[in-house]
């Protein structure tokens, strides 16, 4: 790894030292067709090399040329790109037209093959760079949120370093990974988010693709089907972001580049509790229970000569008009406890890039830092970038380049889910008779609020129950801390004008620090605890490519490929644990008489053989062929090949004779694809594994944990290994339009797709007399069947004024078709009772649980027989059944952009039809007495059902504490009634900017500045009644739809500046 580290410094200060040399200039101005106005923005480059330039803000520009040079190519995204000779001019003047639908667009494929977007024969789309670097998020996974069809994108939470999760076109993987493969300029990274510990309860941390500076991207390309992405082999199966970074441009100049913003972020949506009854239970008031099932608040005064550290105002008593002692005691109040926690979160982001270069070299350096103060105190993110990369001619036949990206980020995590330090669990049990705060005006630093004099913890449980918010914000840090390093370095050798030969090697490694903090005092481990967790993992990726291009006469053309890929992965983990601290305040592992630590270590390497072959008929008819071979070591010996081929074509009907130059209808292509993809065995799953023995009386669970008495011990897995493990395959079938009329205006773009995986890989549960629980097997298949489509529309193309309409709509149907014999279900998620599963028969990631009996109209059936229990209630049904999809029926983006002379507006709206989402927080609060539910508790009541003997309910009932804490809570009742629609229609993004005026700009030296504001989920519209429904328990992991104390989401307010030196 040094010696490739090395190698790339030297290459790009070789490229560094000879880039801006002077010759021949050339100069001019680009305007555009409609209204005659200078194209700020424009790059302008010589054709066949990297020399180039960008026009200023008037559509100026400069460019140095040698005698040789034939021709300069001007493109511009939106702009149709321009070839001019060069002749011996010194002044050349460039009109260009609108591209609305970018129909020349040139895009970046699989194994960072360009081709034009016209001749693909599967559907791609693309984001830019500005749509990401000004996105008000520190993730840059969400801004492609609602603005590509086919793509699911779902933030865990608003936590400051909250991870994301992606998919493109479903899920097509049980148990394996399901998220895009992630590559920034031709070399593949990881994009894992790695749990500590569990996912139900701990922290939630980030995807790896935080890591990436957003400021350095130039373009996204996302590669959706089996044919765009069967190239990449098993790491793609589930299609890819292809990123390609901004470089520097043979301008002969440096280009500096500032972007300054500041982001303030709120709480979006927080689900009601009650605010009538106090801490108790049976309607008397106790303040060392969990529960929320006492007397009226406004029932309870305070006995001011009974005062504590948790009541300063004076202990509660019941008030009590017999008693002449209580008329003057002050009456008790309630406390909005929730809502008093959060604060308003703050992200500042700078970042600074130097680019330029001549026609030999060019360079490119960036610096980013960005910190962030999330919306819960104490909790933190940060990251600091530092990229260079280059490009140098070493002679007219061989070009090197290379990039370095090195990242620092980390900060400090917030408990979250189930757990007795869980921030929302606390404040979400918190009786509304005690005050959180202590009376202070700033709890979150100041210790009395949730420390007692001599430093126990000061709780509304007397100590017990749940730690403080205040106390697990300030005394239970997770801290993380992650370096990492991004390198790649290439060399091109032209050998002859129809041959060029490639090779690129790169790595992405990263080392990961991670440490809780658990205070002596705190609830779950009074005696205080400390965890050390540290991950590396390295990657390195090389291809070996030789690429051909044939004109076989005048009107065929043929492009070829073939290539070797080389890759390794190597995964390392390191964890330590101590409890029961003996110097306090001392947070370190060796403070403690005994340490449980674990150590784990993966190695995996793959090999492939690729060809891509392609016919281009007239530019009228493409044909593509793909095909791929790979060798993994996670598969058995002797068997782990598998070969991937895939086959695209693309038809431009409009090309034919009597249908060119049409006004009506300008552009029309029909497409197709097929390929077989696929996903190699997890690691160790073909060997049988060892690991650390505990034993135990099979009775009590006093189980001694090794090594114990100075001894190791180790136990063979539960897990029998297979070697006769086969890949995981997915078939893809596409086919689309894509139809451009009235002369651009309108463009449509329609595909469907059909995915089948099978041979997915399960553990299945076996017989114990084998001496295994679980097995792995080739045991499972699944479908996706989906339609997406793409509608841009310019309604308005005027001298000043443009309006443009983008629509992306999706629609999938999941189905998991095939489990093996004896396994009814496989768990991905949740809790017993309320479980997300794949199940035969039914959408992946189905909640399962129990629900209530219910007629054939889905009423609830209640009990009409006086002689039994439960009568005039719902009547429980203990079978195990689907109760909500948490897919949705679909979904659509709708992105309106105006601009009018040097203003900018956009706003995105996101729509989700159908899914569900467990409300697990809601069904757990009801059970304590918290939700807006319990306030009737005792009162009248019909239930909304039909009577077991017949007829409509009209049974009245008084639903209490006894019901609402058995079959009519969450915690003992059918999972079903807290599974709550998550349809939504939201405000996603909102963009205005405002380029400042060259007239006033030139004078302080300024080739360009803009200001500008973005708003992101400013408004929700959604009848889920508790967290933004976005938002995920279990983070970027496959199984979504749980709401079990999630961290809310938020909305956010950017405010930036942009400025061109």
């Amino acid at each position: 790894m040094r010696k490739i580290t090395v190698m790339l410094v030297f290459l790009l200060v070789a490229g560094i030292s000879g880039a801006f040399a002077q010759t021949r200039t050339v100069a001019g101005k680009v305007t555009s067709s409609q209204d005659g106005l200078g194209i700020p923005g424009v790059t302008v480059m010589v054709k066949g090399t990297t020399i180039g330039a960008i026009t200023d803000f008037d559509g100026n520009y400069r460019i140095d040329v040698r005698p040789e040079h034939r021709t300069l190519v001007f493109s511009y995204v939106s702009m149709k790109t321009v070839e001019v000779a060069l002749g011996t001019q010194t002044s050349i003047n460039m009109v260009m037209d609108p591209d609305v639908f970018q129909i020349d667009e040139v895009v970046v494929t699989a194994i960072g093959i360009k081709r034009e977007a016209k001749a693909l024969g599967y559907a791609v789309q693309s984001v830019g760079g500005e749509d990401v670097s000004r996105n008000a998020s520190t993730n840059m996974i969400n801004s492609m949120a609602g603005k590509v069809a086919g793509v699911s994108i779902n933030s865990s939470s608003g936590a400051a370093g909250a991870s994301s999760f992606m998919t493109i076109r479903g899920f097509s993987s049980i148990t394996q990974n399901n998220q895009p493969l992630f590559v920034i300029d031709g070399v593949p990274i990881d994009n894992s988010e790695t749990a500590s510990v569990t996912r139900t309860a701990g922290v939630g941390l980030s995807n790896r693709a935080i890591d990436i500076n957003p400021d350095d991207i130039e373009s996204m390309n996302i590669l959706k089907g089996g044919a765009a992405t069967a190239l990449y082999g098993i790491r793609a199966a589930n299609g890819a972001v292809v990123i390609t970074t901004k470089k520097g441009q043979a301008s002969g100049k440096m280009n500096v580049s500032f972007t300054s913003s500041v982001t303030m972020e709120q709480v979006s949506q927080l689900g009601e509790l009650q605010t009538t009854f106090a801490q108790g239970t049976n309607k008397t008031f106790n303040p060392g229970v969990t529960t929320s099932w006492g007397p009226r608040v406004d029932e309870l005064r305070y006995d001011v000569n009974n005062k504590t550290p948790e009541y300063p105002l004076g202990v509660p008593v019941l008030f009590d008009p017999a008693n002449p002692a209580h008329a003057s005691l002050p009456v008790a109040q309630t406390y909005d406890n929730l809502n008093s926690f959060f604060q308003t979160g703050v992200a500042y982001n700078n970042a600074l890039s130097l680019s330029g270069g001549n026609e030999r070299s060019s360079v490119y350096f960036s610096l980013s830092n960005l910190t962030h103060e999330g919306i819960v105190p104490n909790n933190t993110f940060q990251r600091t970038t530092a990229t260079v990369s280059g490009e140098t001619k070493l002679t007219d036949k061989i070009t090197t380049s290379g990039r370095i990206s090195y990242t620092n980020s980390g900060g400090t995590r917030i408990q979250q889910g189930s757990n007795t330090s869980g921030v929302m669990l606390a404040l979400t049990r918190m009786p509304i008779s005690f005050d959180m705060t202590g009376g202070s005006d700033d709890p979150a630093n100041d210790p009395t609020s949730y420390m007692k004099p001599g430093g126990l913890q000061r709780n509304a449980y007397g100590g017990g129950g749940y730690d403080n918010p205040f106390w697990t914000a300030n005394m239970n840090p997770f801290t993380d801390n992650v370096d990492r390093m991004i390198g790649n370095w290439g060399i091109t050798y032209m050998a002859t004008d129809w041959l060029t030969f490639n090779y690129k090697i790169g790595t992405d490694f990263y080392r990961d620090a991670r440490k809780q903090i658990i205070a002596i005092g705190s609830r779950t481990f009074p005696s205080g605890e400390v965890w050390e967790d540290h991950f590396y993992r390295q990657d390195i990726n090389s291809d070996l490519m030789a690429n051909m291009n044939f004109d076989l006469s005048e009107d065929f053309k043929l492009t070829a490929l073939v290539g070797n890929n080389m890759y390794q992965y190597k995964y390392q983990n390191l964890y330590s644990r101590i409890g029961g601290l003996v110097i306090p305040d001392f947070y370190n592992l060796s403070n403690a008489a005994s340490q449980q630590t674990s150590e784990f270590h993966s190695k995996k390497r793959t090999a492939a053989l690729y060809g891509d072959l392609g016919l281009d008929y007239k530019g009228m008819v493409y044909l593509n062929f793909t095909a791929r071979n790979e060798w993994s070591t996670t598969l058995p010996d002797g068997a782990n090949s598998f070969f991937y081929p895939s086959f695209s074509g693309s038809f431009i009907f409009t090309e034919l004779p009597g249908l060119a130059d049409n006004n009506i209808l300008p552009f029309g292509k029909i497409r197709a694809s097929y390929a077989i993809i696929g996903n190699d065995a997890p690691i160790f799953a073909t060997s049988q594994l060892y690991v650390s023995a505990a034993a135990g009386d099979g009775w009590t669970n006093n189980a001694i944990q090794f090594p114990a008495f100075g001894t190791p011990a180790y136990n063979m897995s539960t897990t029998l290994a297979n070697n006769e493990l086969k890949p995981e395959r997915t078939t893809t079938f596409e086919v689309g339009v894509d139809l451009r009329f009235v002369d651009n205006r309108i463009g449509l773009d329609l595909t469907y797709f059909d995915m089948n995986s099978e041979d997915l890989i399960l553990g299945v549960p076996i017989a114990g007399s084998s001496g295994y629980t679980f097995a792995n097997l080739n045991a499972a298949s699944m479908t996706n069947k989906g339609i997406e489509a793409v509608l841009k529309l310019t309604p308005v193309r005027t001298k000043d004024f443009n309006w443009n309409i983008d629509f992306n709509f999706t629609k999938i149907n999941n189905e998991v078709t095939l489990l093996a014999e004896g396994v009814p279900s496989v768990f991905l998620g949740g809790f017993v009772g309320k479980q997300v599963r794949a199940v035969v028969g039914n959408p992946y990631g189905s909640i399962f649980g129990t629900d209530f009996l219910r007629d054939a109209n889905d009423k609830l059936i209640i009990q009409s027989d006086p002689a039994k229990a439960g009568y005039g209630y719902p009547i429980n049904n203990p079978e195990d059944q689907n109760i909500g999809n948490v897919m949705p029926n679909w979904t659509l983006g709708i992105n309106n952009s105006f601009s009018y002379k040097a203003f900018s507006l956009s706003f995105l709206w996101d729509i989700k039809n159908g899914g569900v989402m467990w409300n697990g927080t809601r069904g757990a609060n009801l059970n304590f007495g918290m939700t807006p539910d319990s306030e009737a508790r005792g009162q009248d009541y019909i239930f909304d059902g039909v009577k077991q003997s017949g007829g409509t309910n009209d049974i009245v009932v008084q639903p209490d504490q006894a019901w609402y804490t058995t079959l009519g809570g969450g915690f003992n009742g059918p999972g079903r009634p807290y599974v709550d629609p998550t349809d939504w229609v939201r405000l996603r993004e909102l963009y205005f900017g405002y380029s400042l005026p060259m007239s006033a700009i030139s004078k302080v030296g300024l080739k360009k500045a803009e200001i500008y504001f973005t708003g992101r989920n400013l408004l929700l519209f959604t009848e889920y009644d508790g967290v933004d429904p976005e938002t995920s328990l279990y983070g970027a992991d496959n199984a979504q739809g749980l709401d079990y104390y999630n961290m809310p989401g938020v909305k956010s307010f950017m405010f930036g500046i942009k400025i061109d030196i």
